[in-house]
């Protein structure tokens, strides 16, 4: 599964993933998320350990892709790349094709989206973010064009709230309300608002993103496995021997490939084949049954949040 998350510079994405693996990073009692890369996990605990002391992370500490795994009580449930976009649309004020194209094809290959909007620009009255709203507004409304084969979720995460003014305006997302018009209207894409406070007694909120994330895109996941999963089931079939003699052969086959065990010789028979497809296929209908489980629990916790006035979700 991929998670896109773009965003300008600035806009506090790496201490959004400081926040994240404190909440969850290797948890093995709940939900939690587990780092695939020894290097990127021990950068990942040190963001943490240092957010526990009031230290933010320095924004050359992101990285372009994180490979996690989502876990339930520790195991491991789905795989899962976190990667931040950097591509020349959100670096140009004059974006061309060239950079467009390259978008599409990340957005093509997401199973879910993260924008993040710097909430001490969406507070601040003017234009003078505007062109900066209007790229992202372009990027999004692109996006809403490609078919993913399910239901698209997008996560809009304001930033830096915990320094922002309580009762302030965000007048900046005035400009983004054709964009939200848009999303509630379509019948293939969703959208969650939510506003994000990093600190170091308060670190919850990227884990409302992740379930959004995780609940909206597995439909999406589990499309892309479904190829795979019949090709085992395929790979099943060919390798079956249905005759007498095709048994006949395969029993020769295991005899053969026990002799070939004792001088250490590799001999993989029809029935090695047919048993690792059908493991396989077996395997792949498991982890959706658990997908499908988590997938119900987290939109019970999603609706939760929504009832509590903790997300908007449309």
């Amino acid at each position: 599964m991929n998670i896109l998350m773009v965003g300008h510079s600035g806009a506090g994405k790496t201490s959004f993933m400081a926040g994240l693996y404190k909440y969850v990073g290797e948890d093995t009692e709940g939900y939690g998320i587990a780092s695939k890369k020894e290097s990127q996990k021990r950068q990942l605990s040190r963001m943490a350990a240092d957010l526990t002391k009031g230290q933010y992370p320095s924004g050359t500490d992101v990285q372009q892709k994180y490979e996690f795994a989502f876990t339930v009580v520790g195991d491991e449930l789905m795989p899962f790349n976190w990667i931040d976009y950097r591509g020349g649309i959100l670096l140009s004020d004059d974006p061309d094709e060239s950079d467009m194209n390259k978008f599409m094809k990340a957005i093509k290959f997401a199973d879910a989206l993260v924008v993040f909007l710097d909430g001490e620009k969406l507070i601040q009255q003017g234009a003078k973010w505007n062109m900066e709203y209007d790229i992202l507004i372009s990027c999004i409304e692109s996006s809403l064009t490609v078919s993913h084969n399910s239901w698209f979720p997008i996560s809009f995460v304001i930033t830096k709230c915990d320094i922002v003014p309580d009762g302030a305006k965000f007048y900046g997302l005035s400009r983004f309300q054709s964009l939200f018009s848009q999303i509630e209207k379509s019948k293939t894409v969703g959208a969650m608002l939510v506003q994000c406070a990093i600190t170091k007694d308060l670190y919850h909120i990227p884990f409302f993103v992740l379930a959004y994330s995780i609940y909206g895109g597995t439909p999406i996941y589990k499309n892309r496995c479904v190829e795979a999963y019949n090709a085992a089931v395929r790979r099943a079939e060919a390798h079956r021997p249905t005759s007498f003699l095709g048994q006949l052969f395969g029993g020769v086959e295991q005899l053969l490939s026990g002799i070939a065990s004792i001088v250490d010789m590799e001999w993989e028979t029809e029935y090695d084949k047919t048993w690792a497809a059908e493991y396989s296929a077996q395997k792949q209908e498991q982890l959706f049954n658990q997908l499908d489980v988590c997938q119900k629990e987290l939109e019970e916790k999603l609706k939760s949040w929504s009832k509590d006035d903790l997300v908007t979700i449309f």
